[in-house]
């Protein structure tokens, strides 16, 4: 290595001391034209932005015909004269330009003029081009003025109306050491500075087009092509756009993802959210861009003096953690929940078969029962076709992260402000009608429903959100977020239960477990905390939630982050994670006559000795935390995530234990007969939760 760095070094040296031979038999001739104007070369220099006529004659008495004057002292000769090309380089404000400011575009590495030697500016009066083996036209200097003169005029006028200039230089007067120094120290500084590893990239037919636009139309392909590059080093590299992404796999680079630090920030895909999908004003939107103290209590450091009344991050955040996180509130929501999803369940007759479809009644009875125990009642009563809105949303909501115009996504567009429109609607009159001082902090009101729901209407609406921004949110947050993520993911799990009569038997066994009489109705009630802790029937949530939401989390690289295989990452680039492909990995999930591809409802639970000589089952995650990230992670993760926990598994646990199911068959969403089982329609692949692309035909019995 050292030999070889020396080689380059002396290479340049080396070409500059062998002889040069004449080059004046070398220089064509030129007819006239190869002749040019000096005044037409110095405008072509000005059009192409090389320099002005201010910096080469800074005197109001210059000359059209000036390429270059000299206002400095006594100059060194590697200052004006190019030892391999003898080219006059002239001052720039002084400054020693070089030869390629004095070059014709349209004759290549020609040079305007020439000067053998430069021992100080006086009077230079140039040999024929044929006596000097540089020599290529011919110049004539005027004296200068005395040196150290305040204000000196023009002293070098280069006349050059009519230089003559040859179609190439030789060779030899090319290799110079200046002309290859740079090369050598370029070669040298790739020789010896550290490598970053190479990150396999996503290409197509037309660069960034192409991956762009399947990343857009076609997600279940292009997470297809991600997964086969990340099998290599677990990074791959692609653009959404303009914008640089990475997509990343295994345990240590989730980790960084979702660690507390200043190398990745989830804003740039929340504001992407509020921006596109909440359809915010530019006005509500600066304030959360104008914000980087992020979202805990204590001010990001360096964003201490930002005003405390003006942290919309960490505002939100807060009504978020306290009344979705907190297990108190969180029960309470559940419990309002399980008090509508009940009465729904009950306008089914006692002891009689009524065929649905799953998929189906879930979409009208688990959604219209978290709708009320969120909203309220008056939201449904004044929209009574609000569900139907809410699922249509649901088809188009993860085309509108990205910002696609109108024009291109005008379905998308049209569905969103639909909604929006009757959310506004809503809440022109509940917050009109709603008594905000009162005193009173029911659990739940007919008007704003919960008090997460009137809590956060409060909040957007005390700061000065507009209407229109608090309806946009409402339409992404409680109506769609709260069931558009829930109601396919339990869709599945009763599905998985209502094919194998064994296994129905199992949960139902277990779920009657953890209920309790309710002493202030004397109902029987399932307890919020001992349904969740169920082996079997978390077993079956875990597995309802790997196979079934594909997301693509992403995060914002803001400072320096190294993730597998030494990559090192751009800051400003977008970096994500598909659960997608890091819940279907064989090597994580799969197990012995359990693909990671099949649903197994004991792939979390383990059988143990209860200490009294009895085999039990036990809930244990058949992989790491960050194997496994449905709700995303870090600061940002879902907030929702107690709630809709708990939503899901009351669901299939009042259904498993208040009906008999009786699988049918399968069916077409048109109710035509399917030829196979529901799989993911591969219409949400990368969109959050996905639901099955066939329904299924079930009797439901109510026991009681």
């Amino acid at each position: 290595m050292q030999t070889t760095i020396f080689a380059i070094l002396a290479l340049p040296f080396l070409a500059f001391a062998a002889p040069a031979e004449n080059a004046a038999s070398k220089i064509p001739a030129r007819n006239d034209a190869g002749t040019k104007n000096a005044a037409e070369f110095f405008k072509l220099k000005l059009n192409a932005g090389l320099t002005k006529r201010d910096d080469l004659c800074p005197y109001e008495n210059c000359l059209d015909e000036c390429i270059g004057w000299s206002v400095a002292a006594p100059c060194n000769p590697m200052d004006l004269c190019d030892p391999g090309l003898g080219c006059a380089l002239g001052w720039v404000r002084g400054h020693a330009v070089s030869p390629r400011f004095f070059r014709e575009e349209s004759v290549q590495n020609q040079c305007i003029g020439t000067l053998p030697t430069c021992p100080t500016l006086g009077t230079f009066n140039k040999k024929p081009a044929g006596s000097h083996p540089q020599a290529i036209g011919s110049l004539h200097f005027q004296p200068s003025p005395p040196v150290g003169a305040k204000h000196p005029q023009p002293t070098a006028k280069m006349n050059i109306t009519n230089i003559t200039m040859p179609s190439s230089l030789p060779l030899q007067s090319l290799l110079t050491p200046y002309t290859l120094l740079l090369p050598a120290l370029y070669i040298l500084y790739n020789l010896t500075r550290p490598k970053t590893p190479k990150v396999p990239a996503l290409t197509g037919l037309i660069p960034i087009l192409s991956v762009t636009f399947l990343y857009m139309t076609d997600m279940k392909t292009f997470l297809a092509r991600a997964r086969a590059a990340l099998a290599e080093k677990g990074i791959v590299q692609f653009y959404i756009g303009p914008m640089k992404a990475y997509m990343v796999s295994g345990p240590s680079n989730i980790a960084a993802m979702f660690r507390a630090s200043g190398s990745v920030s989830s804003d740039i895909f929340i504001l992407l959210v509020k921006q596109h999908i909440w359809n915010m004003n530019p006005t509500d939107l600066a304030k959360f861009q104008r914000d980087k103290t992020g979202r805990l209590a204590k001010p990001a450091p360096g964003t201490e003096d930002y005003p405390a009344d003006q942290r919309h991050w960490a505002g939100l955040h807060a009504v978020m953690h306290r009344y979705l996180a907190r297990t108190s509130e969180t029960n309470i929501l559940a419990r309002s929940f399980q008090r509508f999803f009940g009465e729904r369940l009950e306008t089914f007759p006692l002891g009689e078969g009524v065929e649905v479809g799953v998929h189906e009644f879930m979409l009208e009875h688990m959604a219209g029962a978290a709708v009320t125990a969120i909203n309220g009642k008056k939201l449904l009563e004044m929209a009574p076709g609000l569900l139907d809105m809410i699922w249509r949303y649901d088809e188009i909501a993860a085309s509108l992260v990205w910002g696609l115009p109108r024009w291109l996504n005008r379905k998308a567009h049209d569905t969103r402000d639909r909604l929006i429109a009757v959310a506004k609607r809503y809440l022109e009159e509940a917050i009109a009608t709603f008594d905000w001082d009162s005193e009173e902090d029911p659990d739940w009101e007919p008007i704003l429903g919960s008090r997460f729901n009137r809590e956060w209407v409060r909040y957007l609406k005390d700061n000065g959100f507009a209407l229109e921004t608090i309806a946009g949110g409402m339409s992404n947050t409680t109506l769609f977020g709260a069931n558009g993520n829930t109601t396919p993911v339990a869709t599945w799990c009763v599905m998985e239960i209502a094919k194998d009569p064994e296994l129905l038997k199992e949960v139902r066994a277990e779920v009657e477990t953890a209920y309790e009489i309710d002493e202030a109705t004397g109902e029987k009630v399932l307890r919020g905390d001992l349904l969740t802790a169920l082996p079997l029937l978390q077993s079956i949530y875990i597995e309802g939630m790997r196979m079934h939401v594909s997301m693509n989390v992403t995060r914002e690289i803001t400072g320096p982050i190294e993730l597998s295989g030494g990559a090192v990452p751009e800051k400003g680039a977008v970096l994500q994670a598909a659960t997608e492909i890091v819940h279907y990995d064989e090597k994580i999930w799969g197990a012995e006559g359990h693909p990671a591809s099949e649903f197994w409802a004991e792939r979390h639970v383990k059988w143990v000795d209860d200490g009294q000589g009895k085999k039990v089952r036990k809930f244990e995650m058949a992989a790491g935390p960050n194997d496994f990230f449905p709700y995303g992670g870090g600061v940002s993760v879902c907030p929702g995530r107690f709630f809709a926990k708990q939503d899901m598994m009351l669901v299939v646990g009042m259904l498993v234990s208040r009906f008999d199911i009786e699988f049918v068959r399968w069916t077409h969403r048109d109710g035509t007969p399917s030829d196979r089982p529901a799989q993911n329609d591969i219409r949400w692949s990368g969109g959050a939760s996905v639901p099955p692309d066939r329904e299924m035909k079930v009797i439901l019995r109510r026991r009681w």
